[in-house]
């Protein structure tokens, strides 16, 4: 019982020192920030805007799910089209992304406000898949990329999908 009531009490007066330490450093903080904001308003305007614009992208950063969902719609709004009048490069980019979705061939890596699809090449043993050794390493994931997105779009499928009604022949 003596230590419950002693080590609650130290516990009690260590919590209440840290909170103290803690808010008085944030107040030094947004008080330093509020000078600065006063000497160069112009600065500190760039600086909130740049922040809030990464934190949105960050937000609406799209996933797996919408990527899929985009290369359906694209390929239900390629079929609409007449044989003749469809672009061959667009349907064989969407045959391509149906095919390495269904076969579980596509991961999507969240790099900061980022999204970027990859392409998973297919592993022969589980040693392979497992050992960091027999990976393809990070600096060959531009061979690899299939698309990225930024604020819920998936630019190069967006991109490629722009005149999918109109004939590359002619």
């Amino acid at each position: 019982t003596q230590w419950r009531r002693g080590g609650i009490n130290k516990m009690a007066k260590r919590l209440a020192r840290s909170l103290l330490l803690m808010y008085e450093d944030y107040a030094t903080v947004a008080s330093e920030t509020l000078k600065r904001t006063r000497r160069r308003p112009v600065k500190s305007t760039l600086s909130m805007l740049a922040m809030l614009g990464v934190a949105f992208a960050w937000k609406r950063r799209p996933d797996h799910a919408s990527f899929t969902s985009e290369v359906v719609e694209f390929s239900n709004e390629i079929s609409m089209c007449s044989e003749k009048t469809r672009s061959k490069r667009a349907q064989e980019l969407l045959k391509h992304l149906i095919l390495l979705e269904t076969r579980g061939g596509l991961r999507c890596l969240n790099i900061g406000p980022v999204a970027v699809m990859v392409e998973r090449r297919p592993t022969v043993s589980c040693f392979q898949y497992c050992s960091s050794h027999v990976q393809e390493p990070w600096w060959s994931l531009h061979k690899r990329t299939v698309d990225v997105g930024v604020c819920g779009r998936w630019l190069m499928l967006r991109s490629n999908m722009t005149c999918f009604d109109v004939c590359d022949d002619t």
